[in-house]
């Protein structure tokens, strides 16, 4: 479909800079729309290039942002740094509603976790920035310590020691107390 129409998709466009609530309510008159042109028939929109288009951009815009996902990251390190744990781990939740992939949400996810003492928890999420990035170094050595502080030394030390073999030579304290 040619859009001839460039301030109307502009409009559509900017559409994807809403915050996730904005998103949320547009999926839910997506479903209204949807509905709407079942009951009456989808030749009455047809008159009209926009709404099609507008339709059509609805569909697609309820599903994964990556772009989106990495710009919440970064909000989410930011408040991390300033120590507004539950902040930023709601922002890194967020995050991965935009894009379930992504590594680092997960990553900084477990970081959030870890500083509230739910080290099974962060566990879980390091599991994922693993899953999804099986060379994060970074991953498998906040794992170890999460291992660690758990009593699984042995898990510890095999995170640490994957860790190490990565490149993070600031472990080989740790590695030196493993058998």
């Amino acid at each position: 479909m040619p859009f001839n129409n460039i301030p109307k998709i502009q409009f559509l466009l900017n559409f994807c800079k809403l915050p996730f609530e904005n998103i949320l309510s547009a999926c839910l008159l997506k479903r209204q729309l949807i509905l709407l042109i079942s009951q009456h028939g989808f030749f009455i929109f047809m008159r009209t290039k926009f709404l099609i288009s507008g339709l059509l951009f609805l569909l697609l815009s309820c599903g994964q942002n990556p772009g989106r996902s990495a710009e919440l990251v970064d909000k989410g390190v930011d408040l991390l740094y300033h120590s507004r744990n539950e902040e930023a781990l709601a922002v890194f939740e967020k995050a991965i509603e935009y894009n379930p992939e992504n590594f680092e949400a997960y990553y900084y996810k477990g970081n959030c976790l870890a500083n509230k003492k739910k080290y099974q928890d962060a566990i879980n999420a390091y599991d994922h920035a693993i899953q999804y990035n099986p060379k994060y170094a970074l991953a498998f050595a906040n794992r170890g310590n999460m291992k660690f502080y758990l009593g699984d030394e042995d898990g510890a030390c095999q995170d640490w020691k994957r860790a190490y073999d990565m490149g993070m030579d600031n472990l080989s304290d740790k590695i030196k107390r493993c058998k």
